[in-house]
């Protein structure tokens, strides 16, 4: 009996030995990838690693590109315009080009462009790396959530990268901003690999002033969506008994206006017996003093009612 119990002791000791070895091993294997040295060998002095102070050297192992994107403060969005469709509009609206990103690994590739050629191959995993890019990738109608749109996505509730290029002369004198009706729910917005800011909720109209970003000739704006949710977003993903849609939902334009242009206003009907018309007006730009607001309401036959500063209309 006590030496089946020894025996029995014996094989134990020896799988944990088995176990930690193993466990070495697979650490060694990881930390070799990352390009670091092996781990020394226990009772052996650690070899001195010699690192290069060259801040500008592209970093060149395959394991950079799994770092994710870092710890960013995301742009706000800029004041809601009223009355987009009123504007000088360009509807975005039609077939954007997609990529999944399940994994979250667009980061880099978006604004770094650290990806490899097509087929190129990695010597450390001796494997090809698969790419994906939006000349060859599939498409999404916009508006519309991409739950409906494709039988895989008909659950999927993680990111997905819209593209679509836009041409553009932009003038001095102009600003342009770029609205969404609705995107459900987180969403980022890129043009030309810039970040231009981030969007939480998935009901709400936003846009973005994009006139910094944009170049004379061809645009590509990039909107990656997140439609994931947990206990903090509005809805939560166990609280409501509705399924929650991911993708861009509402419409997409572009807005160009004047570098001093309206950005809100409110008219409305406020004494109906005297026929009194009042509102407000907000402007934004350059130079919003001293201002001349004129209102006009062709249906009404009111033309040119208004005051020479920037105030109340009556």
């Amino acid at each position: 009996m006590n030496n089946n119990k020894q025996k029995a002791k014996q094989r134990m000791i020896g799988r944990k030995v088995s176990i930690l070895a193993c466990v070495q091993a697979m650490v060694t294997a990881i930390v070799m990838l990352q390009g670091l040295p092996a781990l020394a060998e226990k009772g052996e002095p650690k070899a001195e690693t010699k690192v290069e102070n060259n801040a500008e050297k592209k970093e060149s192992t395959p394991m950079d590109f799994f770092k994710g994107e870092p710890d960013t403060a995301y742009p706000d969005t800029s004041p809601l315009l009223t009355n987009v469709t009123g504007r000088d509009y360009q509807s975005l609206n039609g077939e954007w080009n997609i990529v999944i990103d399940e994994a979250g690994m667009a980061w880099r590739v978006i604004t770094k462009h650290d990806y490899f050629s097509s087929g190129a191959g990695v010597a450390e995993f001796q494997h090809r790396l698969l790419e994906a890019s939006f000349d060859d990738s599939d498409t999404l109608a916009v508006p519309g959530d991409w739950n409906s749109q494709r039988l895989d996505l008909d659950r999927y509730r993680s990111r997905i990268l819209y593209q679509k290029d836009v041409s553009l002369e932009p003038k001095e004198d102009k600003r342009y901003f770029i609205h969404f009706g609705a995107a459900n729910y987180t969403t980022d917005v890129f043009v030309n690999d810039e970040l231009v800011g981030r969007h939480i909720g998935g009901y709400t109209s936003f846009n973005f002033d994009i006139t910094p970003y944009v170049k004379s000739g061809n645009n590509i704006i990039i909107a990656r969506v997140d439609a994931h949710l947990d206990e903090t977003t509005i809805p939560t993903m166990r609280t409501s008994d509705f399924w929650k849609y991911g993708g861009i939902i509402g419409d997409v334009g572009l807005v160009t206006v004047d570098n001093t242009f309206i950005e809100n206003y409110h008219i409305y009907l406020a004494d109906r017996e005297s026929n009194t018309i009042q509102g407000w007006v907000q402007l934004a730009g350059d130079n919003i003093a001293n201002q001349s607001i004129e209102l006009g309401i062709k249906k009404l036959g009111v033309e040119g009612v208004g005051h020479q500063r920037y105030g109340n209309l009556s």
